[in-house]
């Protein structure tokens, strides 16, 4: 095993002293292997196949929207669906 040694500032080291059963070596090490798994991890989510999933994941949920409404609109009558369709046209969902 390798032995690391970190400088403190003696303000801090006297803080240190107050919980005098802590090992401090040892929550060092596992807080530096959280930091590489977290790291690890951070590399996966940003992975070619990782982006690709999302992407996948997206055009799917939308496609499951699209689907819904085009369900809930065949529900409309004949003269609700020309009202939301004259709503669509409208300058308010145009952005004028």
């Amino acid at each position: 095993m390798v032995s690391v040694t970190f400088t403190i500032d003696d303000e801090l080291k006297e803080k240190l002293k107050r919980f005098s059963w802590v090992n401090w070596s040892k929550l060092v090490a596992q807080e530096a292997i959280k930091r590489q798994q977290l790291e690890k991890l951070r590399s996966k989510l940003g992975s070619k196949e990782e982006q690709e999933f999302i992407d996948w994941s997206v055009k799917l949920g939308r496609k499951a929207k699209k689907e819904t409404l085009r369900k809930l609109f065949l529900e409309l009558s004949p003269s609700e669906r020309e009202e939301l369709l004259t709503l669509k046209k409208s300058p308010i969902f145009r952005g004028g």
